[in-house]
C-alpha cells in the first residue's frame, strides 16, 4: 500500500507505488471539472434555467496542503463565476475549489451563493480519493442533505422534499440522499464520463437545493422561485433567518466545527450517542426511557428494501422476484439488492454464484433448449436466453409480482424507530450480535435437526439504522463503499435507538465482544476514524452506523453494578436520575401524613448510614396521588420499601429503626422471652448469648402517628 494512503500523508506528491497524493488527484480533479464549464440549460423541476459561465478567475495558491508543491503541481483551481436566469427570476453562482476543512485530506468542490460561504454543496475529494489505491474508479457524489439551525421538524420536511425532487430529476442517484456527479480515475483525476457532464450535475444538484437551503431575504431577491415551497406545504418566511447566513458553515459540518446553539446544549446526545440513565430503585428510569427518549426515535418516514422479509423467503422466491424487475443475467443478479440481501442474511453454505445457478436451474421450464439440467422441481417458470440472459418465458407470476411489491414498499412507509431489550445473567454475544441457532426440519424422511445462522438484535439494530438514513443495502454492503459516501450518507439522517433496561445486569464484556470499540462516537462509520470489522460467525463486515443511539438503564443499587466492564463506562456518558421528592409534594394521607418531606428525611438517613446510590425513589410513592389513604401508604411499605430496606440492612435491621424510627423494627434478644444457646465452649458463647436480634414491626402495628413522627422528628 502506498504511503499516502493511510491515516499520514507524506510530504511528497507520489507514494511508494507511484501514485499521487490524494490532495494532488483531487487538485487534477477540480480543474478538470472547471474546464467543463460552458454555456447550458438545465431542467430544474420542469423550469429550464440558463447557465451562463464566466472566465476563470485566478486564486492564490493555499498554504499548509500536504503533498502538494505550487512549483510542481500548477495553480491553484480558478473561481468559476455562475450567471443563472429562467423566467422570472435569477441569481449569481461560483464554483471553485476549497481547502478549508480540517485534518490533512481537506480538498474539495464548493459551488454556493456568490459571497462569503454561503455554501450549497461541498464535497471532499481528498477523502473521497483516500484509501482506494486499487480502484480504478470513484463515485463523486453531491448530497442532497439539508443541514442548517432552525426547527428540526421542518427541516425534516424540506430534506424531504428535496430527495423526492432530485430523485424525480433523473439525475444518477447512488443512494436515496446522494447524486452521482462523476467517476473519477483515482490515477490522474479525470472525470467520467466528461468534465462537461460533471459541470452540468453538480450545478443541477446545488440549484435543486437552492429553494430549500435559503427562504429568507435572499430567495426574496431571485425574484421567482425554482419550487413552490408553499404547494408543498413548506414555509416560505420572507424573514431573514440565521440559516441564511449559516447555510456554508452547516454544510460544511463534515470540515468544520458548527456553533452549537442553546437547544443542542440540552441534548442528552450532545456529548455522546450511548447514554446510561443511572440511580437508585423508584427514581423513573425505565419511565423516562420510555417518555422522553423513545418518542424521539418513533414514526420515522423510511423508503426502500424490506430486508426483514428477504430471510424467510426462499431461493427461488428472491431470484424470481429479482427477474421480475428485468431480465439478467447470473453476474447480474449477483448484485441485485434482494439476492445481496439473501446470501449476507443467513445462507452462507455455499457460493453465491453456485446458489443462483442451481436455483434457476432448478426451476427452469421443460421446453429449455438452452438448459440440459436433469434436477428440475417446484415451479417451472425460468429459461435462458442464448446470451445468457435469464427470463420468464411466460410472463412474470402474478404471485411474484405480488412479492415485489411486498419488498419493496411505497417510497414512504412509517416504521417504529427503535428496539427495547433488557440484558440479564444469560444474555450472550449470540444474542445480542449474531449466533449460530438449531432449527427443527420436517424432512421426508421425519424430524431433523439443522443449525442456521441469525442475526442478533444489535445487528437488526444496525441494518435498521443504514435503512432510516437512506441505504437500500446491508450493513456488509454499506461497509464496502467509499467513506466518503458513507459520511455523507449519516449527514444529518434520522437517529435509531437500541434501549437496554438493566444493562449491568449482563456480561458486557461477553455481550458486545468487538463493539466495546466499534460503540465510541468517532469510530462508528461515517466518522473520521471510523472502524470496521469483520464478524467471526458470518464473516460479514460491520461497523456501528453513526445515527444509531444506544440507551440503557442501571440500578445503582443493585450489586451486579460492580460487573460493569469499566471499558464499557468509559464509552457511555451517564445521566443521573435522582429520587425527586418535589413530586411528592402536596400529596397528604389522611392523618396527616405528608409524603414529600417524610422521604427527603429517610433518604437523607439513608445517605449517613450507606450512600446515595441506596436512597429510596419517589417512583414508589407517587400511587399516593391518586389513592390519599393510610391503608394504600401501609401497603407500599409493606410491599416495596420494607423488603427494600430489609435488604439494604441485611446484617443489622436494628438499623432501619435508625431510618425510619424505633417503632418500626421490634427487639427480640432481651428480656425473658430472650433466646438461650445451647451450651458450648466456644469463646465468643457469651457476647453472642447478649446480642440484641431485630424484627419488622407487622405493619398492622403501625399508626398515622408512627408515620409523621419519621420527618417530625
Amino acid at each position: 500500500m502506498s504511503e499516502w494512503f493511510g491515516s499520514r500523508p507524506t510530504n511528497t506528491t507520489r507514494g511508494i507505488l507511484g501514485r499521487m497524493h490524494p490532495n494532488a488527484v483531487a487538485v487534477r480533479a477540480l480543474r478538470h471539472l472547471i474546464s467543463g464549464a460552458a454555456p447550458c440549460t438545465l431542467t430544474i423541476s420542469g423550469t429550464e434555467v440558463e447557465v451562463v459561465p464566466s472566465a476563470p478567475v485566478p486564486q492564490p495558491w493555499p498554504n499548509g496542503l500536504p503533498g502538494l508543491e505550487e512549483e510542481r503541481d500548477g495553480p491553484w483551481p480558478s473561481v468559476v463565476t455562475l450567471e443563472c436566469r429562467w423566467e422570472g427570476g435569477q441569481t449569481t453562482l461560483e464554483l471553485l475549489g476549497d481547502s478549508g476543512g480540517k485534518g490533512e485530506l481537506r480538498v474539495g468542490v464548493h459551488v454556493g451563493l456568490r459571497g462569503p460561504r454561503h455554501a450549497l454543496l461541498y464535497t471532499n475529494l481528498s477523502k473521497i480519493i483516500a484509501g482506494h489505491e486499487d480502484v480504478e474508479h470513484v463515485p463523486v457524489f453531491g448530497t442532497c442533505y439539508l443541514l442548517g439551525r432552525g426547527d428540526a421538524s421542518e427541516r425534516r420536511r424540506r430534506a424531504e422534499a428535496l430527495q423526492a425532487a432530485i430523485t424525480e430529476s433523473g439525475l444518477p442517484l447512488l443512494t436515496a440522499t446522494s447524486a452521482e456527479i462523476a467517476q473519477l480515475r483515482t490515477a490522474d483525476g479525470e472525470l467520467i464520463p466528461s468534465a462537461r457532464v460533471a459541470f452540468e450535475r453538480i450545478v443541477k444538484v446545488a440549484l435543486y437545493k437552492l429553494d430549500f437551503m435559503s427562504r429568507g431575504t435572499r430567495a426574496l431577491q431571485r425574484g421567482t422561485p425554482l419550487h413552490d415551497l408553499a404547494a408543498m406545504g413548506l414555509a416560505t418566511s420572507s424573514e431573514p433567518d440565521a440559516e441564511d447566513d449559516d447555510d456554508a458553515q452547516d454544510e460544511l459540518a463534515e470540515e468544520d466545527t458548527v456553533e452549537v446553539d442553546e437547544a443542542a446544549k440540552s441534548d442528552p446526545f450532545a456529548s455522546s450517542k450511548n447514554l446510561i440513565l443511572y440511580g437508585p430503585p423508584g427514581t423513573g428510569k425505565t419511565h423516562r426511557l420510555r417518555q422522553d427518549f423513545m418518542p424521539r426515535f418513533n414514526a420515522r418516514v423510511t423508503s426502500g428494501l424490506a430486508i426483514e422479509l428477504v430471510d424467510e423467503l426462499s431461493w427461488f422466491q428472491v431470484l424470481a422476484a429479482a427477474l421480475a424487475e428485468g431480465d439478467a443475467t447470473p453476474v447480474q443478479l449477483r448484485e441485485h439488492p434482494f439476492v445481496k440481501a439473501k446470501y449476507q442474511g443467513k445462507d452462507h453454505k455455499a457460493p453465491i454464484g453456485s446458489r443462483i445457478w442451481a436455483t434457476l436451474q432448478t426451476h427452469t421450464i421443460e421446453e429449455s433448449e438452452t438448459v440440459s439440467y436433469g434436477k428440475r422441481s417446484g415451479q417451472l417458470v425460468f429459461d435462458k436466453r442464448a446470451d445468457g440472459t435469464w427470463f420468464f418465458p411466460a410472463g412474470v407470476p402474478e404471485d411474484i409480482a405480488e412479492l415485489v411489491g411486498a419488498l419493496r414498499p411505497r417510497a414512504k412507509e412509517t416504521r417504529e424507530g427503535n428496539v427495547f431489550l433488557t440484558f440479564h445473567q444469560s444474555y450472550a454475544y449470540e444474542d445480542f450480535i449474531e449466533g449460530i441457532r438449531p432449527k427443527t426440519l420436517d424432512a421426508e424422511d421425519g424430524p431433523g435437526l439443522t443449525y442456521e445462522l441469525e442475526d442478533g438484535v444489535f445487528l437488526r439494530a444496525a441494518q435498521a439504522a443504514v435503512r432510516a438514513a437512506g441505504f437500500d443495502g446491508t450493513v456488509d454492503d454499506l461497509c464496502r463503499r467509499p467513506a466518503g459516501e458513507r459520511a455523507a450518507l449519516f449527514t444529518n439522517a434520522p437517529g435509531y435507538g437500541v434501549f437496554i433496561d438493566e444493562i449491568n445486569r449482563g456480561n458486557v464484556s461477553r455481550i458486545f465482544g468487538e463493539l466495546i470499540t466499534l460503540l465510541e462516537d468517532d469510530k462508528r462509520l461515517g466518522a473520521e476514524q471510523e472502524l470496521i470489522v469483520t464478524l467471526p460467525y458470518s464473516r460479514r463486515r460491520f461497523g456501528v452506523p453513526a445515527n444509531l443511539y444506544v440507551v440503557g438503564t442501571m440500578n445503582t443499587a443493585d450489586r451486579s453494578v460492580e460487573a460493569l466492564d469499566a471499558a464499557l463506562r468509559r464509552r457511555f456518558a451517564f445521566i443521573e436520575c435522582a429520587p425527586d421528592a418535589a413530586q411528592l409534594d402536596g400529596i397528604v394521607v389522611e392523618g396527616g401524613v405528608e409524603i414529600a418531606p417524610m422521604l427527603r428525611t429517610i433518604n437523607a438517613r439513608i445517605e449517613l448510614l450507606l450512600d446515595r446510590d441506596h436512597r429510596i425513589g419517589h417512583a414508589f410513592l407517587l400511587p399516593l396521588r391518586d389513592e390519599k389513604t393510610l391503608a394504600k401508604l401501609k401497603d407500599i411499605f409493606a410491599r416495596k420499601l420494607m423488603p427494600l430496606l430489609a435488604e439494604y440492612f441485611y446484617a443489622d435491621l436494628g438499623r432501619i429503626g435508625l431510618v425510619l424510627g424505633e417503632d418500626f423494627v421490634q427487639r427480640v434478644g432481651s428480656g425473658q422471652h430472650a433466646v438461650r444457646l445451647a451450651p458450648s465452649s466456644h469463646e465468643a458463647a457469651g457476647v453472642l448469648a447478649d446480642r440484641t436480634v431485630y424484627r419488622l414491626t407487622p405493619i398492622e402495628s403501625i399508626s398515622t402517628g408512627h408515620f409523621r413522627a419519621i420527618y417530625e422528628s
